[in-house]
């Protein structure tokens, strides 16, 4: 709460809260105890859930909505053209090598699973599901 203050919002200033999953760890701030009495920490927002449904957050993968349906076109914003294409290899511990997904990987995931997509650097407020016919993807884009 100290760093929303800091960015000088208020809790009565949040009017969307996204819950991906209801582990304690990500929901357990949703409310707060106010003189033995629980109440919302966000009292003018709208509360988000997944109800049965899968979402994925994707943050650097993509930059803007028409890599969505072109997913091998890259923004200025792509630090590693080439390997933003492609899957790439890291090393999440000696003995494990997972591969990450790529974008047209990612797109492809939250097709099959129709999956809302939860992009961090569109502009504006919405999330948006792919549609897969053969290779086309196509983005529907819900507002919040």
């Amino acid at each position: 709460m100290e760093r929303l203050g800091d960015c000088t919002a208020s809790p009565e200033d949040i009017d969307i809260v996204v819950c991906s999953h209801l582990h304690v760890d990500h929901v357990g701030w949703n409310t707060q105890l106010v003189e033995d009495r629980w109440v919302p920490t966000f009292p003018h927002a709208r509360y988000l859930f997944s109800a049965g449904e899968h979402a994925l957050f994707v943050g650097d993968i993509l930059h803007h909505p028409i890599q969505a349906r072109y997913p091998d076109w890259n923004s200025l914003f792509c630090e590693h053209p080439a390997q933003a294409r492609q899957t790439r290899q890291t090393r999440q511990t000696r003995q494990t090598r997972q591969t990450r997904q790529t974008r047209r990987e990612m797109l492809h995931q939250a097709a099959a699973l129709d999956a809302l997509v939860f992009p961090a650097h569109f502009g504006g407020q919405h999330c948006f599901r792919i549609r897969r016919d053969g290779d086309t993807l196509t983005p529907d884009l819900h507002p919040l």
